[in-house]
C-alpha cells in the first residue's frame, strides 16, 4: 500500500513538470519525517496540494526547518496565526492556521499548518507560475 501511495505521489508530481526538484525533495522529506504519504489534490495543470493530516505538534519546527533547507531559501512572506481556511476560503471550525510562502520565478510553494488542540494538518501547495 505504501509503495502504491508513493508511486501515486511521483506520478502526480510529474503533472507539474515545471515544479522545481526542490519541491519534489521537500515532499519526499516531509513524507519521510511524518511517516505516511499525503493526500494529493490537483487543481488544473498548474496547482497541486499535498496534505498530511493529524501530524504531531512535535513536528512543527522540524518540518519548517526541512522546508527552508530543501527549498534553499527563507520564506518570501509569512502569515501569522489566523482562522484556518479550506481551499474555497471557507473557515475550518476549530482550527487556526499559519503559513509561509516561498517564491521562485518558476513556482510558488505554500507551507500551511492548520492547528487543532493536539495535532496539525500540514498542507503544501505548489503552484506553477
Amino acid at each position: 500500500m505504501r509503495q502504491i501511495s508513493f508511486l501515486l505521489i511521483l506520478s502526480l508530481t510529474t503533472i507539474l513538470n515545471s515544479c522545481s526538484s526542490n519541491s519534489d525533495r521537500l515532499i519526499a522529506a516531509f513524507t519521510s519525517e511524518i511517516g505516511n504519504s499525503p493526500t494529493i489534490k490537483a487543481y488544473g495543470n498548474s496547482k497541486i496540494s499535498y496534505t498530511w493530516s493529524a501530524v504531531s505538534m512535535v513536528k512543527r519546527d522540524i518540518l519548517k526547518d526541512i522546508a527552508n533547507k530543501e527549498l534553499k531559501m527563507s520564506p518570501s512572506s509569512i502569515q501569522d496565526l489566523g482562522p484556518a481556511l479550506d481551499e474555497n476560503q471557507n473557515p475550518v471550525i476549530g482550527k487556526i492556521q499559519q503559513s509561509w510562502i516561498y517564491e521562485t520565478p518558476q513556482n510558488k510553494t505554500e507551507l500551511i499548518y492548520q492547528s487543532s488542540t493536539s495535532t496539525i494538518d500540514v498542507i503544501l501547495i505548489v503552484t506553477q507560475k
